[in-house]
This record gives C-alpha cells, structure tokens and sequence, in this order.
C-alpha cells in the first residue's frame, strides 16, 4: 500500500503509475483497458452463471443440497459476502 492507503499493484494503479512514470498510456488508453477488463469479467461471469444454472437444473440433487446449505448458513436474509464466504459445499460429480 502506499501512503494514500491505495495499492499500486492492482490493473487500476499499474495503469496510472504506467501513466505517471513513463507517459507511454494515455488518459483514453487508460480508459479503453478499464473497458475491455469490464468487458472481459461480464461476459466470463455471464457465462459461469448460465452455466451454473443449467447444471443445477438438470442435477435436482445438487440444486437441493445448495438449497439446504444456504437456508442453513444464511436462513431467509439477504446473501452478503460474509455469509456466502461461509458456504462451503463441494458437489462432486460421479458417473
């Protein structure tokens, strides 16, 4: 972390140092990679979650032990990332 409590070595701060330091990465160039990053991480998530949902669909078994396991750990409030860190079923696949 640097002093302004900001970390340099994530996409974002590379970027900007890249700009800082070399000037070889235009304000536009910076904007253009935040947009294919965005670009690349909806299309991937779009495709884990219908693949996610078509695998629980046609496997009932598995759709009803997520089922369980979730109204155990997080009961009938709203998912946040505390509760969701704390699911911990693996489903493995058997022929």
């Amino acid at each position: 972390m640097n002093e302004e409590g900001g970390n340099e070595m994530d996409f974002l701060g590379l970027l900007f140092k890249a700009r800082v330091d070399t000037q070889e990465i235009s304000v536009e160039g910076i904007i253009d990679e935040c947009k294919t990053f965005y670009a690349a991480g909806h299309g991937t998530t779009t495709l884990l979650l219908s693949w996610a949902i078509l695998l629980l669909a046609i496997n009932t078994d598995w759709q009803e032990k997520a089922r369980q396991e979730v109204l155990k750990v997080l009961g009938c409030g709203r998912p946040n990332s505390e509760g969701i860190s704390r699911l911990k079923l693996k489903v493995v696949a058997t022929d």
